[in-house]
């Protein structure tokens, strides 16, 4: 636990005239006015004291956008786990930013903490947090429709303690009960600067491209943090950029216009890459990477009530990226190892599949679903409920 104390411990520390700007959307800033939805609710949950607690967002977006499929991004502040807040200025700039790029971005408010007297008080924190960060996720994508979000595209990212935050949010299995079920809190990439988690080991393979930023100097969360997660990341052979800051120490924002580059160029290879930026919001796809996607939604029912009363079976949608032309192989396995369904089977093109699976017949339950493509396996979880 002295070791868990260390580690968490680092990070204690308008409406005008609309212009459109030549540019390339996702990379470069092609929109001038950006509009802000203040202090929407996105979940609730018990803090430390026992009391409900009610967390905010702002919400972003460019101003004039007709685009009917947007990708977001969820940006998590800094402050140890104690302080800070959506309002924090370096949010709010990296928000903007994106946004004139032609994301819908949020900042958003969590669980604090007083002070974190004991390593039980910082880990609590983390996951308080974690859970929060994953409730972000799974609203924005229950309000889709409303925002014209692309579900398929959320990233993640923050910066020190809002770092952790995100990495553990994208690669931690632990939902909580923040806010939002039924909606998927998978994470499409995770920007994270100067962060750390507790256990890297939680990264597999299959999961979501991560950018890394870190000073060498860095006395709060120091740099081998940073290798750690490359390391991880590698290993399991998750796509990942390491940006070592020479002689940076924590919180360097004066490089604020190179993480808005990096980061922008990253999202571009590995989230937005091949997709139409027309008003129709169709899009082809050239996958950068193989890629098992959460399934959404997760958990969903056996059995759900039309409008009319009648029941029909519920489905879930299962999305996965194929990168060169093969033999691919979708099949759904119950927690004995055993084949309950085969969703797809045979040559595939380079290119983004979604396949349905209903739970007909199957019990509640824990399920697992996996790709084999080549030499490449990857396994995710489903949920089914009653």
């Amino acid at each position: 636990m002295k070791t868990l104390f260390a580690v968490l411990v680092f990070f204690s520390l308008g409406f005008g005239a609309f212009h459109l700007h030549a540019g390339e959307r996702y990379r470069d800033e092609i929109f001038s006015a950006v509009k802000v939805s203040r202090d929407l609710q996105y979940g609730q949950a018990l803090n430390h004291e026992g009391k409900n607690e009610i967390l905010r967002l702002d919400l972003y977006q460019p101003e004039g956008d007709t685009a009917l499929q947007r990708p977001a991004i969820v940006w998590i502040h800094g402050g140890g786990l104690t302080r800070g807040s959506k309002d924090t200025e370096t949010m709010v700039i990296l928000c903007e930013r994106f946004a004139k790029r032609g994301y819908v971005t949020a900042s958003i408010d969590y669980r604090l903490r007083d002070r974190l007297a004991t390593a039980q008080d910082s880990l609590t924190a983390v996951i308080d947090a974690m859970h929060d960060a994953k409730a972000a996720l799974r609203w924005l994508r229950s309000k889709a429709e409303t925002h014209r979000l692309d579900t398929t595209r959320v990233a993640i990212g923050g910066a020190s303690a809002g770092a952790a935050t995100a990495l553990h949010a994208a690669y931690v299995e632990d939902e909580g009960n923040s806010g939002n079920p039924g909606h998927s809190s998978e994470a499409s990439a995770c920007l994270e600067l100067w962060g750390a988690m507790l256990d890297y080991g939680a990264i597999e393979a299959g999961e979501p491209p991560v950018l890394i930023i870190h000073g060498t100097a860095d006395p709060l969360v120091p740099f081998t943090e940073a290798l750690k997660l490359q390391a991880r990341a590698q290993a399991v052979g998750v796509p990942f950029e390491l940006h070592a800051l020479e002689g940076a120490g924590h919180s360097p924002w004066q490089f604020m216009e190179d993480y808005v580059a990096w980061a922008s160029e990253f999202l571009y290879k590995h989230v937005i890459k091949g997709i139409s930026t027309s008003i129709a919001g169709s899009r082809q796809i050239t996958p950068a990477s193989i890629r098992l996607l959460q399934n959404y939604p997760n958990p969903f029912s056996l059995s759900r009530e039309r409008n009319s009363g009648a029941s029909e079976a519920a489905a879930t949608s299962i999305a996965y990226e194929v990168l060169t032309p093969g033999e691919v192989m979708l099949k759904v396995f119950n927690m004995l190892g055993q084949e309950v369904a085969s969703l797809a089977s045979g040559p595939h093109e380079s290119g983004v599949y979604t396949q349905k699976f209903f739970a007909v017949a199957l019990p509640a339950g824990l399920y697992f679903y996996r790709l084999q493509a080549r030499n490449t396996v990857l396994t995710r979880k489903m949920i089914v409920t009653k």
